[in-house]
């Protein structure tokens, strides 16, 4: 029985070793892609609209996996929507945070910022048509159309988002991940193009503006976003009716 128990704890410590070695060599590699952003600001509410997207690069062993996977430094993106009504800022977006913002979302900005402080956050902005604003109510709109899928979490599924495939308009997907939705919500907003499925691009073509876009419509370079006070910031910035769902 001693022989066996120590069997197992050999076998669990070299699985330890190589995650470890594995999630190390996953941040090397992510340390040294090519799409790290050569600006920064400082947080302010007021410059950000409908449509400009914010992205996350996670500082943790799933972030290195995901930017391994994808060949990119963003982990995570959300597509942000200012209430027309309060004019409150929020994010469209799925991921796993704490109750009641687990799946798929709209999240006070707030809430958004505090859950990724602990990452690099990051800001591309979103240039329209010379005359021409998105409709927030129309990207709402978009956004609860699919709102009722899951989030999804790595599985052998994964690798519908290594290739590019036609657009497809009947294709049925009950799971998504974050790219996946910010990328079908706008697709279907007019900004982006459906050229390709939502699943043909990646975090980092989101952030780098590499997504086929309508005419008219460009990203701008992403920027660093420092939040280090950001409840000083955010206090200042936010109204009062700002309330999540």
């Amino acid at each position: 029985m001693t022989s066996s128990n120590g069997f197992v704890t050999s076998v669990i410590i070299y699985i330890i070793i190589i995650f470890s070695l594995l999630i190390l060599l996953a941040s090397f590699r992510v340390l040294s892609v090519d799409d790290f952003p050569d600006s920064s600001e400082r947080l302010d509410l007021s410059t950000i609209k409908t449509g400009d997207i914010l992205g996350a690069s996670y500082q943790n062993g799933l972030g290195y996996f995901i930017g391994l996977f994808l060949d990119t430094m963003w982990s995570h993106v959300g597509v942000a929507w200012r209430d027309p009504k309060t004019n409150g800022l929020f994010v469209l977006e799925a991921a796993n945070y704490h109750d009641p913002y687990k799946g798929v979302f709209k999240i006070p900005i707030e809430n958004w910022v505090r859950f990724n402080k602990k990452n690099i956050i990051g800001l591309t902005r979103l240039t329209t048509p010379a005359g021409f604003e998105v409709n927030p109510n129309e990207v709402e709109d978009n956004f609860d159309k699919i709102r009722n899928v899951k989030l999804d979490t790595f599985n052998f599924t994964w690798w519908r988002l290594l290739f590019k495939k036609d657009y497809d308009e009947n294709y049925h997907q009950s799971h998504y991940t974050c790219y996946e939705l910010a990328v079908k919500t706008l697709q279907n907003s007019g900004v982006f193009k459906k050229r390709y499925m939502w699943s043909s691009y990646t975090p980092g073509d989101i952030m780098k503006g590499l997504v086929d876009m309508e005419d008219g419509f460009k990203y701008s370079k992403p920027t660093i976003l420092h939040v280090g006070d950001y409840y000083n910031v955010i206090k200042s910035q936010t109204h009062d009716s700002n309330k999540g769902e």
